[in-house]
């Protein structure tokens, strides 16, 4: 019943008659105010606590499944990425947004026209996974954090430009050399976590299947490695 499918959206579902027709005519308008309203903001404060206060405006319309338009919700995605990847010294802030984003991401997928960079992604996990933090934020909080922006990093690939699956192996590769590191450990996460597969099965073009045909290889090679290795037996 996703309105990012065009089926009806739950209002419209719920609603008596009446007032679904006048949902339907008025909410689309005030979507778009309100992504205008955030967007401006931001660009104009960069506040991450002042964002707070359009979190659950938006977590409204998002699970509404409403049918908005493609330019207001490119407009949404691109500004919400924006505030979460400027919350870095804000775990609450960022988990709030990790999640309303993670359901746009989720729930308006196919209506969708983004293209997210994977590098701001991966920069930002090795700054909050692989560098010690000196600030206490309770073992509940940084729990949820690292599952909220895990699940954000799986729906966010699905937008990521084509080039990007090639430049991620390229970056996380030399991790394997040493299968008895810790970093090898760290590779096969940071790999499990971006690789975008969604392009191997749009593509078209034949050297997209020869790479990633390569890779395979290069995977069950590290696959059969590990049983010689006692780091991971």
């Amino acid at each position: 019943m996703g309105g990012g499918n065009g089926s009806a959206s739950l209002y419209a579902a719920l609603l008596p008659a009446h007032l679904s027709a006048a949902a339907k005519s008025t909410e689309p308008a005030r979507f778009n105010a309100l992504v205008s309203r955030i967007s401006a903001d931001w660009e104009t404060t960069g506040s991450v606590d002042g964002s707070l206060q359009w979190v659950a405006i938006v977590n409204s319309f998002v699970t509404s499944r409403g049918h908005f338009e493609a330019e207001t919700l490119n407009l949404l995605a691109n500004t919400m990425l924006k505030i979460v990847l400027g919350s870095l010294h804000d775990r609450f802030a960022q988990v709030r947004w990790c999640c309303v984003l993670t359901r746009l991401l989720r729930q308006y997928r196919s209506k969708l026209n983004i293209t997210i960079a994977w590098r701001p992604l991966y920069e930002m996990m090795v700054r909050l996974y692989l560098i010690s933090s000196s600030e206490y934020e309770g073992a509940a909080l940084v729990a949820v954090h690292a599952a909220s922006w895990c699940r954000l990093v799986r729906r966010a690939r699905r937008f990521f430009p084509v080039e990007a699956a090639a430049e991620i192996w390229d970056e996380i590769k030399p991790s394997f050399e040493n299968l008895a590191a810790n970093a090898c450990l760290e590779g096969m996460g940071f790999l499990c976590q971006l690789m975008p597969t969604k392009v191997l099965g749009e593509s078209t073009d034949p050297s997209v299947a020869a790479m990633w045909r390569q890779w395979g290889y290069d995977w069950m090679n590290l696959w059969e490695a590990q049983p010689q290795c006692k780091y991971w037996t």
